[in-house]
């Protein structure tokens, strides 16, 4: 278990993200536009900068949805359901990419999606946002997401990257 080392986030963030009552492997839809082709899915500390970059996205009109997983496992059917319509995914974590929540959202939608694929298609994009496997030096939290790439602009950055593709 970690406990990191940061102040609980300021009163201008949505709590609606913690409203509702934990049911183990359910998300919680944060933000859903018909016209989004792209999802962010966070969980944890992070969903803070999660929401700050879809509030950037939505100064410049670009829709996205947001959906706090709430857990890393077991993944929430909903969210592979939107890789089978078509959209992509953004997933941010606040800890190492590999064997982390954005491989565990690859390894379900393999399965799930997998045998549903007849012929060969291209699949939605997944991108995966979190630290990269090096050592990040001692820092406030803040600071060492800043230099992990954890944070609203690149995620923004990531959403448009992904839209043009």
């Amino acid at each position: 278990i970690r406990y990191p080392k940061d102040l609980v986030p300021a009163d201008e963030f949505d709590r609606t993200a913690c409203a509702r009552p934990f049911k183990l492997g359910k998300s919680v839809v944060l933000a859903s536009s018909p016209e989004s082709a792209v999802a962010i899915v966070s969980y944890g500390v992070v969903l803070t900068e999660a929401l700050s970059a879809v509030r950037m996205l939505q100064d410049e009109a670009i829709e996205v949805d947001l959906i706090n997983a709430r857990f890393a496992a077991p993944i929430d059917e909903k969210i592979i359901s939107l890789l089978g319509k078509g959209k992509g995914i953004i997933t941010v974590e606040d800890h190492r990419l590999a064997c982390g929540f954005g491989s565990a959202v690859l390894e379900s939608a393999a399965a799930t999606l997998g045998g549903q694929i007849k012929e060969r298609i291209a699949m939605p994009q997944v991108a995966m946002i979190g630290p990269p496997r090096e050592f990040i030096k001692h820092d406030s939290r803040g600071a060492q997401l800043m230099e992990a790439g954890v944070n609203a602009d690149r995620i923004a950055q990531t959403v448009k990257k992904m839209l043009k593709s």
